[in-house]
């Protein structure tokens, strides 16, 4: 019988909330054994560190969707975190995977939670500010002495490098923290700047949103967000960790191959994203492939691979933030064990079946 993810959680927060996380698509069937029952797919809940219904996390979506999961023998569960509950709920085997920015797995390990990331989710970094585009604000220099909109409290520590990298004196910036009404206290103009990053200001830009963009990869060059999983479960199932990311990167690779169907898939998923096919089109051109890595990545075989160098280069600012008390070693904030065998797919059949797409 296959092994059930989360079961001390279950008796944890009772079996009526566990009722709440399985998918429909977990069927349950009897076994040869009346007594006993197996699920079809293993359950697998993954944290979001922003709203889920958004372009930014289609690879989800178009994994799930196109049964590249179900291949792998599991079923999704998508739970909504923010800020620091994203590791927390990892430490305490709330969910299995989360996407927290670097900062916050650095603060994790830091405390003493034993997490590391094991799969790059975006390989560069894809933070910034928008602005109003009838403004004067172009490039991150312009943002001195403004008030910023922010998600957390957290979320200045992944501003903070951009704006001394742009040449802006943190201190001289004001930084408020306004969860997901970011957008609206900047087009209210209430601030001056929002923080955001691709994939969600193309998305409020195609809502109607009258806004720009001043990129931080400009002149900021990390990493962003990746995965994160508990060390145990990684010692214990590592088969699990590449099953799963396996079936993510066939759907990084096939947005590559088809971004417009792609977004039609989303779309059709996430109905609460109010925008049309074209614009998601858009986004998943110029927003989701370089964001996963473009090309060079996606037409390789390093899907998911952590960069030792990005990784350095913010934990050398973490340092001077305060985050962490001294560099953590790179080889305990993440691992690229799993990378060869997520890898392993036959490219062809994804690529034949994104060019053969006509649900549009």
């Amino acid at each position: 019988m296959k092994r059930s993810i989360g079961i001390l959680v279950v008796l944890m927060v009772s079996l009526s909330l566990f009722a709440e996380w399985v998918p429909a698509s977990s069927a349950f069937a009897a076994s040869q054994d009346p007594g006993k029952t197996v699920r079809k797919n293993e359950i697998v809940r993954v944290g979001f560190t922003a709203a889920v219904a958004s372009m930014t996390w289609s690879p989800l979506i178009v994994a799930k969707m196109l049964g590249y999961f179900d291949e792998e023998g599991i079923d999704i569960v998508m739970e909504q975190s923010y800020s620091s509950s994203a590791t927390k709920m990892v430490a305490a085997g709330q969910t299995e995977f989360s996407t927290p920015g670097p900062h916050l797995t650095a603060a994790a390990i830091e405390g003493g939670m034993d997490v590391l990331s094991v799969y790059q989710l975006f390989p560069i970094d894809i933070f910034g500010f928008a602005v109003r585009n009838d403004g004067e604000i172009k490039t991150v220099a312009d943002l001195a002495g403004k008030k910023i909109a922010s998600m957390t409290p957290t979320t200045i520590n992944q501003i903070i490098p951009i704006l001394e990298a742009g040449g802006v004196d943190p201190k001289g910036v004001e930084v408020i923290p306004v969860g997901d009404a970011r957008v609206q206290m900047l087009t209210e103009r209430s601030v001056d700047a929002c923080w955001t990053w691709d994939g969600e200001w193309q998305q409020w830009q195609a809502e109607g949103m009258p806004i720009a963009f001043v990129s931080g990869e400009t002149v900021y060059k990390s990493c962003s967000n990746s995965m994160i999983a508990k060390i145990a479960l990684v010692k214990e199932y590592p088969d699990l960790i590449e099953r799963f990311y396996r079936a993510l990167a066939k759907a990084s690779y096939y947005i590559y191959c088809n971004p417009k169907a792609a977004a039609d898939i989303t779309l059709k998923e996430w109905t609460s994203i109010k925008i049309n096919l074209d614009a998601a089109t858009k986004i998943m051109e110029t927003a989701l492939v370089p964001m996963l890595g473009g090309k060079n990545v996606l037409e390789g075989k390093t899907i998911g691979m952590h960069n030792k160098s990005s990784w350095e280069l913010v934990m050398a600012d973490y340092v001077k933030m305060g985050i962490v008390k001294a560099p953590i070693p790179t080889e305990k904030c993440f691992t690229n064990q799993f990378i060869e065998g997520i890898n392993k797919f036959d490219r062809a059949p994804i690529k034949a079946a994104a060019e053969a797409y006509s649900a549009y």
